[in-house]
């Protein structure tokens, strides 16, 4: 008799182990599941941020290719950057004061630079004018010393800009382009190099205009197209 119960016993805890290992699998069954949408969910976002960045390179690439090398410029795929790189005709050494000659490049800039991204403008976050310099600052106490100078540098002039960008006639892009813009000073934290490792203070003293992309209206029109194929 107690060998009999023993055994139903046995049997029992078996019928238990069971179950709960038919969970376990069920459980990672839908772990799996999530990590798949998840990892769908970013190619997805991965594979709309190219189309779209692809599209805003192709059109100012169009637009300003035979204008580039004229005005020392460069157009970055990657992170959508316009950089003027010939100091030079910008600012002259120490002084926030935007040339006439820089001047010049930006009433013919701006405008075409604006009626481009305007096509885009349910997608683009913000426009950043950017103000870089190079390491260099004459009588600086140390590296920090310098690094400081340079920050006031060029916020002053990436504000100037501004200024005297948001005074151009724009006509209807300058209430949207007012509300996306803005002027930072990066100091020298993003210096540019030459081959051999050194620094290229000349290139790294440069004006660039970047636009960030809204990640959030790019995903939700994603989804919009998904669902109406789902239906």
């Amino acid at each position: 008799m107690k060998l009999k119960t023993l055994f139903h016993q046995t049997d029992d805890q078996d019928d238990q182990w069971i179950s709960i290992a038919d969970m376990m699998a069920g459980l990672m069954i839908v772990f799996l599941f999530i990590a798949i949408v998840n990892l769908k969910d970013q190619l997805d976002k991965l594979k709309s941020f190219e189309i779209l960045q692809d599209r805003i390179y192709n059109e100012l690439h169009e637009e300003f290719k035979d204008d580039l090398k004229k005005w020392t410029a460069e157009i970055d795929k990657e992170t959508l950057t316009v950089s003027f790189r010939e100091p030079k005709i910008q600012f002259s050494t120490g002084s926030s004061d935007v040339k006439n000659e820089f001047k010049d490049i930006l009433n013919n800039f701006f405008p075409r630079y604006l009626n481009i991204l305007w096509k885009f403008r349910d997608d683009i976050e913000e426009l950043r004018i950017e103000g870089h310099t190079s390491s260099k600052w004459e009588k600086s106490l140390n590296i920090d010393d310098a690094y400081i100078k340079n920050m006031g540098l060029s916020q002053d002039r990436s504000k100037n800009v501004l200024i005297y960008l948001l005074g151009l006639n724009l006509k209807q892009n300058k209430t949207w382009a007012k509300e996306k813009i803005v002027a930072n000073g990066l100091s020298f934290s993003k210096l540019l190099f030459k081959d051999n490792g050194s620094e290229d203070t000349l290139r790294s003293q440069r004006t660039e205009f970047r636009v960030k992309v809204d990640s959030t209206y790019i995903i939700n029109k994603l989804r919009a197209v998904f669902n109406q194929q789902e239906k």
